[in-house]
């Protein structure tokens, strides 16, 4: 390999220029300082960026029971082309729907207020009771809709939970049935 001058200028150029950085040490100290306070601002920038993202998550939905109904028979009736009667029989059903929900809501955000541990015969039973109430939403959904309406509300939902499915929520294990 052949050096010519030029490079042994070049790298007597780079070593003079890191001497002289370290004979100089206030310039290293504000460089020292400078990435510091980089690392700080980008850590914070992004920590911000979190909560400020799990705060329109949980805030997203602040409507009563009878208009989560109203929106939610709705789509249904544009994506299932449904009548007038069918329609309105899906508004109660989701609106008494609602209502549990919101009931059960509140009894957890009590249990979190109090503190309380759910013992795990509780928590069986919580999740016992809410199968039991999807269940019962599905047969009773399935005798207002038509067989076809039915097994489109079927893969709607299936597809649905596809797609959540491969964004597991990062405290739990991807559950096996």
């Amino acid at each position: 390999m052949l050096i010519t001058a030029s490079k042994i200028n070049l790298l007597y150029l780079d070593k003079s220029k890191q001497c002289n950085l370290i004979k100089n040490p206030i310039k290293l100290t504000v460089m020292k300082k400078t990435i510091i306070l980089l690392v700080v601002l980008i850590s914070m920038s992004t920590y911000a960026q979190h909560e400020f993202q799990n705060n329109q998550r949980h805030s997203k939905n602040n409507f009563t029971s009878e208009q989560n109904a109203t929106l939610k028979s709705k789509k249904m009736a544009l994506h299932l082309d449904l009548n007038s009667q069918q329609q309105k029989e899906i508004y109660g059903l989701i609106l008494k729907q609602e209502k549990k929900r919101d009931k059960l809501r509140k009894e957890r955000q009590s249990l979190k207020e109090g503190k309380m541990k759910i013992t795990p015969e509780k928590r069986f039973k919580m999740i016992n009771k809410g199968l039991n109430a999807k269940l019962a939403f599905q047969s009773e959904l399935r005798d207002i809709l038509s067989p076809k309406q039915y097994e489109n509300w079927k893969r709607d939902k299936r597809e649905h939970a596809q797609l959540s499915g491969e964004r597991p929520h990062p405290n739990r294990q991807k559950r096996r049935f």
